[in-house]
């Protein structure tokens, strides 16, 4: 099978999108009004008829051109008929010609690529596809108290529309530790949000105690999958474990049928500790990295 880089330009993207919402692998990552938005520029290795994609964004600074994963999304993947990853690869290797310095992730077990380097990362999702009983068993012991201690507390869940608040509030009480982001990327979360509304079905809760508010989350659906995109916590909301209490909503709402729910994830042993103890499960992929620079730029890059 013949495959080759197409830029977004030169891309059907509802035959894109097709074969993106019917993949047993589908992320709202890799639809095309999501590439738009949070890309520079972004493309894909297609085959014929697009049976077979592997998006890709691109980047270009200081003249060089580069391959880079996109702040909102977590990593790229083939999606469709997954038969081809030599070929694919095979094309994929064609670009470094091009894209001489590549930093982003991709989903799936990989062939070697000369002069990059692969590390394994991982996510957590857990499936819902049981009943809320059968889930909550798998609960850690600690959720259990705090999710009872939040009915105690007569915490209640409600939900909200106003993106422009979650931003300001995203960025209050996490601009402490996203240290990279700058103030193009909360204006481009808060777009991002609205698309998600116009294009996608979407939860976008609060937990309150006493009508004030104390955490919010915004998750989307794409195919069979509740991918969680950002939310935080107050202060006090941290302290009364209040996105234990969202999330177990969001399951026990959700569970009993052939959903995912992906929790974003992380490899940092805190926030992956946190989705483990609702019996979340650790997904791999992979950090690709090649820098094939002039010795010079190398080595500032």
């Amino acid at each position: 099978m013949k495959f080759q880089l197409v830029l977004s330009s030169g891309i059907d993207k509802k035959k894109w999108d097709d074969t993106i919402l019917t993949s047993d692998n589908c992320s709202v990552y890799a639809l095309s009004w999501y590439l738009d938005h949070v890309a520079d520029s972004w493309g894909g290795i297609i085959s014929e008829e697009y049976s077979t994609i592997l998006p890709l964004c691109f980047r270009k600074k200081f003249g060089i051109n580069y391959i880079y994963q996109p702040f909102f999304t977590r990593n790229t993947a083939i999606y469709g008929n997954r038969e081809f990853i030599s070929e694919i690869f095979s094309t994929l290797a064609e670009l470094k010609g091009t894209y001489k310095f590549w930093d982003f992730c991709l989903e799936g077990k990989l062939p070697p690529l000369e002069k990059c380097i692969y590390t394994s990362r991982i996510y957590q999702s857990l499936n819902l596809d049981f009943s809320y009983e059968e889930l909550t068993k798998k609960y850690a012991g600690n959720l259990k108290r705090s999710i009872r201690d939040a009915k105690t507390a007569e915490l209640k869940i409600t939900h909200t529309n106003n993106c422009s608040v979650f931003t300001s509030r995203f960025k209050e009480y996490t601009s402490h530790r996203i240290k990279e982001f700058k103030e193009r990327d909360y204006i481009k979360l808060e777009q991002l949000l609205e698309l998600c509304k116009k294009h996608t079905e979407y939860h976008f809760l609060s937990v309150l105690k006493n009508e004030k508010e104390l955490a919010t989350a915004f998750i989307c659906k794409s195919g069979s999958r509740f991918i969680y995109i950002e939310g935080y916590s107050s202060p006090e909301g941290r302290t009364m474990q209040a996105m234990h209490f969202l999330f177990d909503h969001f399951i026990e709402t959700h569970c009993g049928k052939p959903y995912i729910l992906d929790f974003g994830g992380s490899n940092v042993p805190g926030i992956a500790h946190f989705f483990h103890a609702f019996g979340a499960t650790d997904r791999t992929y992979n950090h690709l990295y090649m820098n094939n620079l002039p010795p010079i730029i190398r080595r500032l890059k």
